[in-house]
């Protein structure tokens, strides 16, 4: 079955209990809200469109940016010579700018991923 509303609600719910500072995550507030609606778009997008059955979420340092990369199993779309223009996507992008950072996506028939990356 795909992801439940359930499911995603407690998924999420569970990302946002991850402790601070994890992985080298300090996000500042702002950041961290749009960080949080972000993920709240990814699961939002996974379960409504894509049929996906799972979802992994992985946070990484790197020496600029913290990424927050969200990973789904569903059936992905085309994106070749395409800007985002789904309102899910554009939303991500709006997030990714208004806490400073970028945010790159890629699909498939395998699947979508999303990243946020937000500056250290």
């Amino acid at each position: 079955a795909p992801l439940s509303d359930y499911a995603m609600e407690y998924a999420f719910a569970t990302i946002l209990m991850l402790p601070p500072g994890i992985e080298g995550l300090h996000p500042s507030p702002a950041q961290a809200f749009h960080a949080q609606r972000f993920i709240a778009e990814a699961f939002s997008n996974a379960a409504r469109h894509a049929a996906a059955k799972t979802i992994s979420v992985r946070l990484r340092s790197r020496k600029r940016y913290s990424i927050i990369a969200l990973n789904d199993d569903g059936k992905g779309f085309q994106t070749k010579n395409q800007k985002p223009t789904g309102s899910g996507l554009v939303n991500m992008a709006t997030r990714a700018k208004r806490s400073g950072g970028k945010f790159r996506y890629k699909s498939g028939k395998h699947g979508t991923t999303v990243a946020l990356f937000i500056p250290r």
